[in-house]
C-alpha cells in the first residue's frame, strides 16, 4: 500500500514537531520520514530526457552529464534545473537542449562540486579536478571540508577494492549499494595498493590541513592532483 500526501514543505518537514497542520498531525505517528539517495546516472539519463521531451525538447547525453556534474545528482535540483532550461529553450523555439544552454543558466554549488570532485578524483581525472578545485577556491570553501568527503570516499573504495561485500561496506563505513556499485565500476583495473596510497595521503593531507599556517590551498592543490595521478594510473 502507498500512501501519496499532498501538503506543503512547511506542514510536512523532515521534523515531526514543525508538523502544522492536523491532518497531517495525525498521520506522524504512522510515517516514517526518509531522504532518497544520489542517484546514478544509469538513472538520471533516461529521466532527465523524458521530462524534457514532455515539453517536446531533446538533448544530448554530453549536455546532461555537464548538467549533472555542475549540479549533482538530487532529482529535485536536476529537475528545477530542467524546468529553467526547458521554458529557456521553448521560448527561443529550440528543439534540443545544448551543453551551452546548461552552462549558460546551470547553477554549480558547493555541496555537489565536492561530491564531483571525489567522483573525479576516483576516477583519475585530473583535468576535471583542477577546475572543481578551483570552483571551490573561489566559492571560498576550506579545504579541510574537502579533504573530509575525499577520506569518506576513499575509505568506501578501499573496503571495495579489498573485496569487502556491499553490506560489509555499508555496516562499515555507511557505503550505499548505490555507491557500491560505483566504486566497483570506477575500481575496474586498478591496484589495491594504489587507492591504500590515495587514502594515505589524503588522511596526511587532513593532518597538514588542521596545523598549517601558510596557504591551505597550495597544499591542498598538491596532494589532491597527486592522489589523482596515482589513481589513473600515472604515477
Amino acid at each position: 500500500l502507498i500512501l501519496r500526501l499532498y501538503t506543503t514543505h512547511d506542514e510536512f518537514g523532515a521534523d515531526k514537531k514543525e508538523l502544522k497542520k492536523k491532518s497531517v498531525l495525525n498521520f506522524s505517528e504512522h510515517l516514517t520520514f526518509v531522504n532518497f539517495c544520489l542517484q546514478d546516472e544509469r538513472v538520471l539519463l533516461p529521466w532527465a530526457k523524458k521530462i524534457l521531451a514532455a515539453d517536446g525538447l531533446d538533448a544530448p547525453d554530453k549536455a546532461l552529464r555537464t548538467l549533472f556534474r555542475l549540479c549533482g545528482s538530487k532529482m529535485q535540483i536536476i529537475r528545477g534545473e530542467l524546468e529553467k532550461l526547458s521554458a529557456y529553450a521553448t521560448s527561443r523555439k529550440k528543439n534540443e537542449v545544448t551543453e551551452e544552454d546548461v552552462l549558460l543558466f546551470a547553477e554549480d554549488t558547493t555541496e555537489f562540486a565536492t561530491f564531483n570532485l571525489c567522483d573525479a578524483v576516483l576516477e583519475g581525472a585530473t583535468n576535471a579536478v583542477v577546475k572543481i578545485l578551483s570552483n571551490l577556491k573561489k566559492q571560498e570553501v576550506h579545504p579541510v571540508m574537502i579533504a573530509g568527503a575525499l577520506a569518506s570516499m576513499l575509505t568506501g573504495a578501499m573496503l571495495v577494492a579489498e573485496g569487502a561485500s556491499a553490506a560489509d561496506c555499508q555496516k562499515a563505513a555507511k557505503v550505499l549499494p548505490w555507491q557500491y556499485d560505483k566504486y566497483r565500476r570506477a575500481l575496474y583495473g586498478k591496484k589495491k595498493e594504489n587507492v591504500e596510497k590515495a587514502l594515505m595521503l589524503c588522511l596526511e593531507l587532513d593532518g597538514k590541513l588542521k596545523g598549517a599556517r601558510s596557504d591551505v590551498w597550495i597544499i591542498t592543490e598538491i596532494y589532491v592532483i597527486q592522489m589523482t595521478r596515482i589513481l589513473g594510473g600515472a604515477v
